[in-house]
């Protein structure tokens, strides 16, 4: 490979982007396939099985509130007194994720409540936008096994946001974002009996979401999708993130299907058209899939299809440029023809006629006008003219000499020695004299859309 001449400073800006472009296509795809597993395995690294950090306890500066639920009916809050001790979970802007110390309740409350709430608290950071995909179907298992139990869910899944004590029961508020057969989130709000086991529970409707995933693929992708209360990183964190999380895990099929290329027999009986309509559909249908995805985990609708709308014919460019049918037709090596060399044949003389139009004249000339009507389908008037007649064409007639050589390109690939040509005709000298004029009367008719 030939590295990059640089000389000016722009050349500099641009030295790493022209660097990759002129990778050979399988390390694009490992390079790419690299990236994605990086940033892949930081997300799923963050997923401990206890993520629960924070335990210092505070007493209550003030008289206030602990909010205990947030959803439709489950919108509640306990009065906590001053002096009151309450075990602080996490930070989430000027709210305290805590739970009082016999952690019967647990929700939020507002910092300036707490004693010594300033920088010498030091709970972690819990994020917002936490939250665990589900589908409704493995949701509503889980609730019908009798071996599930708060402590479970909190370990396996996600902790319950909220708690609060209702009689000999009490009640957990989760951050599960289980989706249900028309694409909407929905929030559950779980009653458990004494011994911690499901009692009953409830789904609110928590967002509207048009983009469907469905049972199994969402509780297959759940991992690389949902947010975690403390993880410490997380595609939302800055602009290059997001670019990168939302551009190239998406041509992950892509990647694969080019490396396993390289190896040659993992894909050795199948057909080279296969292969590429397979390419083909990947390079569209990965991002897009994978847009729905980052859609689902909350990413704009906008921003997201254009981004991997842009990223989809960045793509299928990069691909048409470096594949075209790459593989060998007899040994299936992935990097097939390579240029050999050129050859010239001997220039010959290609002699003939050739006529141009010089003036029409119009001899008759008419229009009819159409108009369509406003429909249930097209509520617009339109309006056609069809101009249709009789005009003379005046010609004038040319004798010609091309002195042309054909080149041909010689391709061979490097591991069988099979071989392409491709032949192109490169003109030499034209010369053209004129040899006489005529005219004709001839018909036309075409139709003119005015609005």
């Amino acid at each position: 490979m030939k590295l990059p001449e640089i000389h000016s400073f722009f050349d500099v800006i641009l030295f790493p982007f022209r660097l990759v472009f002129n990778l050979d296509i399988r390390w694009k795809a490992a390079l790419g396939l690299g990236l994605v597993l990086i940033l892949a395995g930081i997300q799923l690294s963050i997923f401990p099985k206890d993520s629960r950090m924070g335990a210092d306890k505070v007493a209550m500066a003030s008289n206030g509130w602990l909010r205990t639920g947030m959803v439709d009916d489950n919108l509640d809050s306990m009065r906590v007194h001053r002096g009151d001790s309450l075990r602080l979970l996490g930070r989430q802007g000027h709210l305290l994720w805590a739970e009082t110390t016999d952690g019967k309740y647990r929700g939020f409350v507002c910092d300036s409540l707490v004693e010594n709430s300033a920088e010498d608290i030091r709970v972690p950071i819990r994020r917002k936008l936490s939250g665990y995909f589900i589908s409704q179907k493995k949701f509503e298992s889980l609730m019908s096994d009798s071996a599930t139990t708060f402590g479970e869910l909190e370990n396996s899944y996600i902790h319950a946001e909220y708690i609060k004590r209702h009689d000999k029961k009490f009640v957990g508020e989760f951050g599960l974002m289980v989706e249900d057969s028309l694409g909407n989130i929905k929030r559950p709000v779980i009653t458990f009996s004494a011994d911690s086991t499901v009692n009953d529970y409830i789904l609110h409707r928590f967002r509207s979401n048009s983009v469907l995933l469905g049972h199994p693929v969402i509780d297959i992708v759940s991992p690389v999708i949902s947010t975690r209360e403390f993880q410490k990183f997380s595609p939302f964190d800055n602009n290059i993130l997001q670019w990168l999380w939302i551009i190239f895990p998406g041509f992950l099929p892509i990647y694969i299907m080019i490396l396993l290329l390289w190896a040659r027999r993992p894909l050795y009986f199948v057909p080279n058209t296969l292969i590429d309509l397979v390419l083909g559909a990947l390079v569209v249908l990965g991002p897009l899939a994978w847009g729905v995805m980052m859609v689902k985990m909350g990413f704009s609708s906008v921003g997201v299809f254009l981004i991997t709308g842009s990223s989809v014919l960045v793509g299928a460019f990069l691909l048409w440029l470096d594949y075209s049918s790459i593989r060998c037709p007899r040994c299936k090596h992935l990097r097939h023809h390579e240029f050999k060399q050129m050859t010239s044949g001997k220039p010959f003389v290609r002699h003939g006629y050739t006529e141009k139009v010089t003036r029409r004249e119009t001899l008759e000339h008419k229009v009819e006008t159409t108009i369509h009507k406003p429909t249930a389908r097209d509520t617009m008037s339109h309006k056609y003219e069809r101009h249709f007649g009789k005009e003379k064409v005046y010609y004038d007639i040319y004798e010609y000499w091309d002195t042309i050589k054909v080149n041909t390109t010689h391709f061979e690939c490097p591991k069988c020695g099979h071989g392409k040509q491709e032949s192109a005709e490169e003109i030499l000298n034209h010369r053209q004299e004129y040899v006489r004029s005529y005219s004709r009367e001839e018909k036309f008719d075409y139709t003119e859309k005015k609005y």
